[in-house]
């Protein structure tokens, strides 16, 4: 499955809003297994625009929760601890 551009662009702008590939794929009336298939490969247009996005989505809901860690929030220092520890176990995977 090969995604035109403007395709792409849309499966970030969906990506942005948390939704899955699966749900993607509904969206833009696409086969929802060759959807699921394509974005196995990690190094194809679809896999790549799709968790930028989200990473970047991400980003942009750690960095108030950091910010009020650091403020001293102690919800937000459990959640940043969570954060924390889920980095740990990932880079102690590799």
């Amino acid at each position: 499955m090969e995604l035109k551009p403007e395709e792409l662009k849309k499966v970030s702008e969906y990506a942005d809003l948390l939704l899955t590939i699966e749900e993607i794929a509904v969206l833009m009336d696409k086969d929802v297994l060759a959807m699921k298939d394509e974005y196995q490969f990690q190094k194809n247009p679809l896999y790549l625009t799709y968790t930028k996005a989200v990473l970047e989505r991400k980003i942009k809901l750690r960095k108030p929760v950091l910010k009020m860690a650091e403020l001293g929030s102690p919800n937000a220092e459990i959640i940043a601890n969570t954060y924390l520890t889920d980095q740990q176990i990932s880079a102690n995977e590799t």
